[in-house]
């Protein structure tokens, strides 16, 4: 049996001239030297920590603070031992994080917070693991620990923000925010965070002051630049919104939503000013939506074939007003949903209907758009409404569109009937205990003759919307 003094000298040989693994075999096996465990045990602590310091072996480092533990008698050891295990195994959970072993880096995570239920930064990163699952809940509670065993870590702080915004505690997540920016107040990744939660906090202004002092230190942010387009979009100032999203598309083409932000936002530019000239650029995103929701449009055909009985009966009680608010842009309606499916441009083309032809732009085989196709303009109403003394009709009723023979009545589910509050499957947008064809969403009433029909027929339901009740008072009494 080798003395402490040789296998020391062993161990130390091997570790300096980078031979970790045969180091290893002999940390596994310190109750074949003769000597003091306490003796042995403190080498073993030091021993550790040369391996995870310097060389970076954080596994081979675990093994000798597990063999410490078993060792040591003094109290002082061990709980060196245990302390630096812990730290130990924190790292390796992180490490396993970064390299997607998630089920590894867990059971690292749990087996340092037994062993020292107070560190706070595997608390934190636990929390970090627990938010990439997409578990929340559980993400929260280890935040709320570690920073409360720490609250001066930035990091963790703007990662309980992202946590909170998950869960859609924005007041919350931007508080958190203040306090990761008053620890690192220049941080421009902490800046985008905070501007996101304001943004979900309703304050815009603030939101984008953030955007801005973050683009102002890493101009190539993605998340910033991300954030600012999406900001600037949703106060319709989608000129402005575009370069941001762009550039965030360049810098990472997969970077999440941002080709269906950026595409909504070319439409949206057009659709907010009709003046503005129509580019190939939107020609393109206008074919991209329209392939997409074609799907969508034979979908709506079988269902409409479905309930064609009940289809019937429900336009024969609707009464329209005659209004004109969906056929032109008010102050209610503020984009003319001009889409057109295939079967309309076909049946158009089997009737010789040249005069509606003459205002489409034809997407071969997937439908279309009405715009002003000599000026290649949006119209800021439909080319064929008339008016006729105060109220309005349509000059093609006979033969209308398919988005306009359906309205208000929608195809789009989300499980509730508003009218009368039974379950809908989300395969099926019928009704059957009120009998209709509804969009689940106040914006159904926007139409005077939709009220109207609903009311005539006991279903009409109150729906609290203060914009909606702000307009319907300004219409009366004009």
């Amino acid at each position: 049996m080798e003395s402490v003094a040789e296998w020391k000298r062993k161990i130390i040989g091997l570790i300096s001239e980078d031979k970790i693994q045969e180091a290893a075999i002999f940390l596994k096996r310190p109750n074949s030297v003769e000597g003091k465990n306490d003796e042995i045990a403190k080498f073993l602590v030091n021993t550790g920590l040369v391996l995870g310091r310097e060389k970076g072996k954080h596994e081979e480092a675990l093994l000798a603070f597990d063999a410490a533990i078993k060792l040591a008698k003094n109290k002082t050891i061990k709980e060196k031992a245990v302390a630096n295990c812990s730290v130990a195994h924190s790292i390796l959970g992180n490490i396993c994080g970064k390299k997607e072993e998630f089920d590894k880096a867990e059971i690292h995570f749990v087996e340092a917070l037994r062993l020292n239920p107070k560190l706070p930064i595997a608390h934190s990163e636990y929390g970090y693991l627990l938010c990439l699952l997409k578990r929340y809940e559980e993400a929260e509670d280890h935040y709320k620990k570690g920073l409360k065993l720490n609250p001066n870590n930035a990091q963790a702080h703007i990662n309980y923000a992202i946590v909170l915004g998950n869960l859609k505690k924005h007041r919350e997540a931007a508080f958190h925010c203040e306090e990761a920016l008053r620890l690192d107040p220049k941080n421009p990744k902490y800046q985008t965070v905070y501007g996101i939660a304001l943004m979900n906090c309703k304050r815009p202004n603030e939101a984008e002051s953030c955007f801005r002092e973050a683009l102002k230190t890493e101009p190539d942010l993605e998340a910033a630049n991300f954030g600012y387009g999406k900001l600037l979009a949703s106060l319709k100032r989608f000129s402005e919104a575009k370069p941001f999203l762009k550039k965030t598309f360049q810098l990472n083409p997969d970077f999440p939503e941002v080709k269906e932000n950026y595409d909504y936002t070319v439409l949206m530019e057009v659709s907010a000013n009709p003046r503005k000239r129509i580019t190939e650029e939107w020609l393109n995103v206008r074919r991209r939506s329209l392939e997409h929701e074609r799907q969508s449009d034979l979908h709506d055909f079988e269902r409409q074939k479905k309930h064609e009985r009940e289809w019937k009966n429900l336009y024969e009680n609707f009464e329209c007003l005659r209004c004109g608010r969906c056929c032109r842009r008010t102050r209610w309606i503020t984009n003319i949903d001009t889409r057109l499916v295939w079967e309309d441009i076909e049946r158009w083309g089997e009737e010789g209907r040249t005069d509606i032809l003459r205002h489409v732009y034809v997407f071969d085989g997937i439908g279309g758009d009405i715009f002003d196709t000599e000026n290649y303009r949006r119209f800021s109403k439909c080319p064929f409404l008339m008016k006729e003394g105060k109220v309005f009709s349509c000059s093609i009723h006979e033969t209308k569109p398919f988005v306009c023979r359906i309205f208000p009545f929608y195809f789009d589910s989300q499980g509730i009937c508003e009218n009368c509050g039974a379950t809908v499957s989300d395969e099926d947008v019928f009704c059957d205990k009120c009998h209709l064809f509804l969009k689940a969403s106040p914006g159904a009433y926007y139409c005077p003759g939709m009220r109207k029909t609903l009311k005539s027929l006991g279903l009409y339901k109150k729906v609290y919307n203060p914009i909606l009740d702000l307009f319907s008072s300004a219409f009366r009494k004009g």
